[in-house]
């Protein structure tokens, strides 16, 4: 009887080892993962995550990192699916479903990638890029109110992106709120003075409230900046400057 117990702690401690190693070289296999992914070395960092996965199959993280390169090499349908299995691994994750939300968006799924970014706020309601990522969605989808809500939240959440000043001042130029829409540009241009495209956005909204003088100076600085699509409005609004 004692012998027989033994055995049974015997095969007890090794199947603890065995599960304790694997988890090990999971790890292993995800650091390098995201060494390499630093590196930008996509394809051998799914290779890592692979082997992490293999080693490790509820290792949630790794299905995650994995979502994120497909993702970036626009292999939505392959991000989605990795999501799906973190977020069942993991269920209270809510950069998960925010990351879900932009592969669905990507792959034309609006509705899906809505619900996405509400389960995202719900698990996390100071959440500022999920309330900023669902109202670039419902820009899109040409609810422009309520884009214009959502990035006035991401703004109060974190009051220094740009790129939320920027799109708010966009939803408010398609609701006609050219002062709303000046105001929106003035503050990403104040966080991002070489903000091409908000000098551009904003030349856009003082040449629709008359400023055609600001209208031109602004579509002029932002050729300067880098941004040229703002060339077509200088060559059609603006008369050439004396030299």
């Amino acid at each position: 009887m004692k012998s027989k117990t033994i055995l049974i702690i015997s095969l007890v401690f090794l199947a603890l080892s065995t599960v304790h190693l694997s988890a090990q070289k999971a790890d292993n296999y995800f650091v390098m993962g995201m060494e390499k992914t630093t590196k930008g070395n996509n394809k051998a960092a799914i290779l890592e995550f692979d082997k992490a996965i293999k080693a490790n199959p509820k290792f949630a993280e790794a299905y995650k990192q994995r979502g994120i390169i497909k993702a970036d090499i626009q292999d939505y349908k392959g991000a989605i699916a990795d999501y799906n299995q973190a977020i069942k691994l993991k269920p209270k994750q809510a950069e998960t479903y925010n990351n879900r939300g932009i592969a669905k968006e990507m792959s034309g799924d609006k509705e899906g990638a809505i619900a996405d970014y509400n389960k995202a706020i719900e698990i996390k309601p100071d959440y500022s890029m999920a309330y900023f990522n669902r109202g670039l969605t419902k820009a899109n989808m040409k609810n422009h109110n309520a884009a214009a809500a959502d990035f006035i939240k991401a703004t109060e959440l974190n009051p220094k992106n740009a790129d939320a000043f920027n799109n708010l001042g966009y939803a408010k130029y398609q609701l006609m709120d050219y002062i709303g829409a000046v105001q929106a540009w003035n503050k990403a241009i104040e966080l991002k003075p070489k903000f091409g495209m908000a000098y551009a956005n904003r030349g856009n909204a003082k040449y629709s409230l008359g400023d055609k003088t600001g209208g031109c100076d602004d579509w002029q600085k932002a050729v300067e900046l880098g941004y040229p699509q703002a060339n077509d409005a200088i060559k059609q609004f603006c008369k050439p400057k004396e030299k």
